[in-house]
């Protein structure tokens, strides 16, 4: 059940009961409050690169491109995704190239609600990299892909396994954010590369009976 509030601006005093319940919407409105009763966590991207246009949501630079059952990777029974996987390698020797550089940039912003007590990025993922020169890892843009200054992950090891990785997006709450991958090589030694599939990004739930109130800066 939802307790309405009423804010007087800075420095004057509300009449609530002037007000009446009935102008609550009216209140909201101007004081920019925003509720919401999200009770279950809500998945705001979710993609296993599958489908008729299984790149609708990303752009390739670089070298990275789509792989179905990819001849590079062992068999592993602790993963079972379909086939396709986003991968940043190069052509059929299974590794990728030296002195490159790469991203697999989100084409749209994803909205993280303001309601939300906390946020996710999550994905599966197979990596293989040469140790502390070669790099794989995850940045956030706020400002529509103009600029990328949040990085959220970055690893430089082999991992040749498939697990489920996660990155925190709590900082980014309220936000318009798009998500890039990224991979960069140095001039020698190479290993697999960077393979990534079912990325999501959750917003996490409130607890059963819990309610939200959300205030951002009043404009009068």
């Amino acid at each position: 059940m939802w307790t309405q509030t009423h804010l007087p601006a800075p420095g004057r005093t509300l009449d609530t009961k002037a007000a009446g319940f009935w102008a609550a919407p009216l209140i909201l409105a101007l004081f920019g409050l925003c509720f919401s009763a999200q009770a279950q966590e809500q998945e705001l991207l979710n993609d296993d690169f599958e489908g008729l246009d299984p790149l609708a949501n990303w752009v390739l630079t670089g070298d990275w491109r789509l792989k179905t059952n990819s001849p590079c990777l062992p068999n592993d029974p602790g993963y079972s995704s379909p086939d396709t996987a986003l991968v940043f390698d190069y052509g059929t020797v299974c590794a990728y190239r030296n002195n490159r550089i790469g991203y697999a940039t989100m084409r749209s912003a994803v909205r993280i609600p303001i309601s939300a007590p906390s946020a996710t990025l999550a994905w599966w993922d197979f990596a293989g990299a040469e140790l502390g020169a070669d790099f794989y890892f995850i940045e956030v843009s706020t400002d529509g892909g103009q600029t990328w200054p949040h990085e959220i992950y970055r690893e430089s090891v082999d991992e040749t396994f498939w697990d489920e990785e996660t990155a925190d997006l709590s900082a980014f709450i309220g936000e318009d954010i798009r998500i890039r991958f990224g991979f960069s090589s140095d001039a020698t030694i190479t290993s697999f590369g960077w393979y990534i599939d079912d990325v999501r990004i959750i917003a996490g739930g409130l607890g059963q009976g819990v309610s939200a109130i959300a205030i951002s800066d009043a404009a009068l």
